[in-house]
């Protein structure tokens, strides 16, 4: 039992695993989105008390924000340092890659977030929205390289959008099986009319 300065009993905080936390609530936001999803739901589902979600996390939109960045932890990171690693367009055709293999019957929470309308005001949105803008970035940087290295013809800057707009149009909820192939051929498809072999 802990003491207070007086020397009061008092009773001993809960502890919670973070990122056992942060994985339950990410299951709750990438099965129902961001505004359907309750604070109820999320003490449900994490054990946590109110209190103590709050006390951690502030507000829904600060537990939304630490569950992307969680989420960017596990699922993301890896495949976008790959492709910082790499080169031209067989970097942006090895990330593409990974993209079209998903089996996320849920889609891309990423994706997920910025396309839903609810959550455009919300910290978890910004977030998002910044790893696109960064994503894009990168392939911007790939194609100029492309350009001066490869002989590639396209417009780096166009080209970068146009695969943005082919991830987040292909990497939404709701994929079933049928879906998933048709999403790898549309990819492999768009790659190779972008000529990105």
């Amino acid at each position: 039992m802990m003491r207070n300065c007086r020397g009061d009993s008092m009773a001993r905080p809960i502890e919670y695993n973070k990122n056992e936390v942060l994985d339950r609530a990410m299951e709750v936001f990438w099965n129902q989105g961001f505004e359907p999803t309750s604070m109820k739901d999320l003490v449900d589902a994490t054990k946590m008390t109110t209190r103590s979600m709050y006390n951690i996390f502030e507000s829904k939109n600060g537990l939304f924000k630490a569950t992307l960045e969680w989420y960017y932890e596990v699922t993301i990171k890896r495949r976008f340092e790959k492709l910082l690693k790499e080169d031209g367009t067989k970097a942006i055709r090895n990330y593409m890659d990974t993209i079209a293999h998903r089996k996320y019957e849920r889609g891309c929470l990423f994706v997920n977030t910025a396309t839903d309308r609810y959550s455009d005001n919300s910290e978890g949105y910004q977030y998002v929205e910044g790893y696109f803008t960064k994503l894009e970035n990168v392939f911007v940087s790939k194609l100029i390289y492309a350009n001066e290295v490869e002989g590639y013809n396209g417009d780096p800057n166009i080209r970068a959008k146009q695969l943005i707009s082919i991830i987040q149009s292909n990497s939404g909820r709701n994929i079933d099986k049928d879906a998933l192939k048709e999403r790898n051929q549309i990819i492999d498809e768009f790659l190779m009319l972008m000529e990105i072999h």
